[in-house]
Parts: C-alpha cells; sequence; structure tokens
C-alpha cells in the first residue's frame, strides 16, 4: 500500500499527460505539412519491398507506420504512436531520475514540466519523429547510466551483455530515425571505453 502511495504522483502525471493529449489531438486541424508525407512514401516503398532510401529521410520510422497504412489510416495511427511515445518518454525520464538519485519530489516536477512543456507538448500531437526520437535517446542514456552497474568493477560478478547489445541495438535504430542519432551515438559510444 505504501508504495503505491509512493508512485501516486508519477501515475497521477502519466495520465493527466495522456488525457491532455487525447483531448488536444482531436483539435489540431490541417496537414501536418510535407515531412509526413514523404514518410508515407518511404512506407509505401517498404510494403512493396522496393528501396526505402528513396528520399532524404531514414527508414524506421516509417518502418512502423506500415500498420497504420495497411489500416488505411496512416495519420490517425502516426498520432496515436507519437502520444504512446511521449508517454513512454516521460516514464523512461522519470526512470533516468531515479537511476541518477535525483529527489523524488524534484523529479515529479520536471516530469509535470517536460509534459507539459510547449514544443513537447505539440510535437507529441504531430505524426513525426519527433517523440520517437525523444524516447530512443532517453532510453539510450537510461541504459547508458546502467551499464556500469553490471560491470564486474561495480557490481562485483560477471558482465551483462544484455545492456551492452539492447545499447547497441537502440543506438543504430536511433541512428535510422534521425540524423541527429549519429551523433548521439558518436558521443555516447566513446564514453563507454573510458
Amino acid at each position: 500500500m505504501l508504495k503505491a502511495k509512493k508512485f501516486f504522483p508519477l501515475v497521477a502525471i502519466l495520465l493527466i499527460s495522456l488525457l491532455a493529449r487525447i483531448y488536444y489531438v482531436f483539435r489540431i486541424k490541417g496537414i501536418s505539412g510535407g515531412d509526413f508525407f514523404d514518410f508515407l512514401l518511404i512506407t509505401q516503398e517498404l510494403v512493396s519491398f522496393n528501396n526505402p532510401f528513396i528520399s532524404k529521410r531514414l527508414p524506421f520510422y516509417p518502418l512502423i507506420l506500415i500498420p497504420g497504412h495497411l489500416a488505411g489510416e496512416p495519420l490517425i495511427w502516426a498520432k496515436i504512436l507519437g502520444i504512446t511515445f511521449a508517454i513512454l518518454s516521460l516514464y523512461v525520464f522519470f526512470l533516468l531520475g531515479k537511476l541518477l538519485k535525483i529527489n523524488r519530489w524534484a523529479l515529479y516536477f520536471a516530469l509535470a514540466t517536460l509534459s507539459f512543456q510547449g514544443y513537447f507538448f505539440i510535437f507529441s500531437l504531430h505524426p513525426l519523429t519527433h517523440t520517437l526520437f525523444d524516447l530512443q535517446v532517453l532510453l539510450s542514456l537510461f541504459l547508458f547510466y546502467k551499464l556500469p552497474a553490471s560491470t564486474p568493477a561495480y557490481a562485483g560478478g560477471g558482465l551483462d551483455t544484455r545492456y551492452y547489445i539492447l545499447f547497441g541495438t537502440l543506438l543504430g535504430i536511433a541512428s535510422m530515425t534521425r540524423l541527429e542519432g549519429f551523433i548521439v551515438a558518436l558521443v555516447l559510444l566513446p564514453l563507454l571505453f573510458l
């Protein structure tokens, strides 16, 4: 019972964030611009088993648009994904803060602030790669800080290669989502060897 009370603020922030996004996503009128249509063209190429590198966009986001494309509602699917990735990003942000031993109430305040920060909120309602990339970067940082705990020097046990494999795979996927993923990989990978 005590544990449920301890995490009530986290659940409340995530739930309010989700409900606010659901409320506003249906009030946005108009189209999302050319980027989304570029992603749809790549999705069509992937479904047709053609070369997905027809534009300057990377193919991971179009890959996860395939279910919406096949269902005939890629825009709605992309908006659902954007909201889902935003809520998951907030949760991973919380986990990262706990891992870094940030004060619980300061972390709740930061989480609530991030949840309704203008750019993060608006981009989570649009069918673009922003919230997916946010989630990938936060997960990469979480694994990066989790890795030392799995090494023999810190844990006194054997090296847990699962974290390293997941970390490398995640950086690769982030690099196939947005070009900035290569920068994240170039910064984090060399730090593992220090």
